[in-house]
């Protein structure tokens, strides 16, 4: 047996896969070669080889330490952009059986509202996939079977918030990796306007030639325009954070007649339509974007095909966060990867000694970065509601127990750092505030894709 194959033996574990901690340790050989194929060996196991590469950047070997550091930050940041796969293999099941193997697989918390409908206890499941199919696509045969789907019903801590509905939303839906785009509407307004202060916005319409005896320049009293455009929504898997650094891309837009609908190269640009970088309450981020179209002289029946590209910055936490105890935090600052928390103050309400009042402050650790990545942050920071499975900070008590909400008294918001002050009521099974778990992020540049058929026309 020659040493190359004796070699790959070891390297291959009974079932055939690579052992991750040997290669871990053949990070550091003496041999470039081998050091570069365990790399790539490593990245090819993905998420199954994180464990050990995480113990391995405390490694006393700088060579080891390097090597596994860059492989945890390259493996996290494409699992970023990939969809969640689970598995479905159901056999007269129970509802609530299914949804926490479900949340159990995809580590994104689910939670069946409300929790006393009988309906959750009794309604039974069978349901089998030979292969493991994408999240979006799991909730959908699930909700489906089970008459159920996602809700964003708020106020609830961290889950995302299943209801009894019709299975799934009758909405046009296109994946694309972890992401869901619903087309929510196409859209023919025309309008003449007496009024300038009345005057229509213009998403993509061009202006008409104005009646006789009026100036005929743009929206003035008694001109007239028609807008032609669609509503998306778009929605990625709730374990991450969304925001929208750029408009929306149509690659094209065709009717049943063949006739091109894409709008004037001016009129290109696509309004975000969301606030706070895509929050909403129930654990989910969504955009939604209003875009134009041109309506043609002789339009068709169908838009035959409507796709494109939305640009965007993706974010989820990283694992090991970093605790602090309150105890002995006031105006200290602690470091969590790329992100500061300054403890201003821990007090209680004159008012109402039973509640603590916590005054933060978050700040990203480079001011010098990307003012547009800089600013995503922040603002996901900011306005992501408690224990979200993407936020950044949880508050707990002596018990390790989090807070599943708090209200803001106060926000301010600047470039590079946000300053929080939070009111913590006292909630039944809780101690008082006595810990903050802090996690550092990954961000990606990314795109989503979407492709629309035979849509009516308006």
């Amino acid at each position: 047996m020659t040493l190359a194959k004796l070699v790959v033996l070891v390297l291959l574990g009974a079932g055939g896969e690579p052992d991750a901690q040997v290669l871990v340790q053949q990070l550091g050989s003496t041999r470039y070669a081998q050091r570069e194929d365990a790399a790539k060996a490593l990245e090819v196991q993905g998420r199954l080889a994180l464990p050990s590469l995480r113990v391995a950047r405390e490694s006393r070997d700088p060579e080891v330490r390097t090597r596994a550091a860059a492989l945890v930050e390259r493996i996290e940041s494409s699992l970023l952009v990939r969809p969640t796969l689970v598995r479905l293999n159901y056999r007269d099941r129970l509802l609530a059986e299914v949804v926490k193997d479900l949340a159990d697989q995809s580590q994104i918390p689910l939670s069946l509202f409300p929790e006393n409908n009988p309906l959750w206890t009794s309604k039974r499941i069978t349901l089998q996939e030979s292969d493991p199919v994408p999240f979006w696509k799991a909730l959908d045969l699930i909700g489906q079977q089970a008459q159920i789907q996602p809700m964003q019903v708020g106020g609830r801590g961290n889950a995302l918030n299943l209801v009894p509905g019709n299975g799934h939303l009758a909405l046009p839906t296109s994946d694309s990796g972890p992401f869901r785009t619903r087309l929510q509407g196409i859209n023919h307004d025309r309008h003449r306007t007496f009024d300038m202060a009345q005057a229509p916005v213009l998403f993509g319409g061009q202006p008409q030639a104005a009646p006789p005896g009026l100036p005929a320049i743009g929206n003035v009293p008694g001109h007239a325009t028609d807008n032609f455009y669609f509503n998306i929504q778009l929605l990625v898997e709730p374990r991450m954070n969304l925001s929208q650094p750029g408009t929306v891309k149509l690659t094209e837009a065709v009717d049943d007649k063949g006739q091109s609908l894409l709008p004037p190269a001016a009129s290109t640009t696509s309004a975000r339509h969301s606030g706070f970088n895509g929050y909403t309450p129930g654990g989910q981020t969504n955009l939604t974007m209003i875009c134009p179209l041109r309506f043609p002289d002789q339009p068709g029946t169908t838009i035959t095909r409507l796709r494109g590209v939305v640009p965007l910055i993706v974010s989820a936490r990283k694992d090991d966060p970093t605790t602090i105890s309150l105890a002995d935090a006031k105006g200290k600052s602690f470091e969590a990867g790329e992100l500061t928390l300054i403890v201003n103050d821990m007090r209680v309400e004159p008012n109402n000694p039973q509640v603590t009042i916590l005054d933060l402050t978050l700040r990203l650790g480079s001011a010098q970065g990307d003012q547009g990545q800089n600013r995503a942050a922040i603002n996901a920071l900011a306005f992501h509601t408690p224990n979200t499975p993407n936020g950044q900070f949880e508050i707990l008590d002596a018990q390790g127990k989090s807070y599943p909400q708090w209200m803001p008294m106060s926000q301010q918001f600047g470039t590079v750092e946000s300053r929080l002050v939070l009111s913590l009521p006292p909630q039944a099974g809780l101690g008082a505030p006595a810990q903050i778990r802090v996690y550092d992020t990954m961000r990606v540049n990314t795109e989503a894709t979407f492709e629309f058929q035979n849509i009516p026309m308006p």
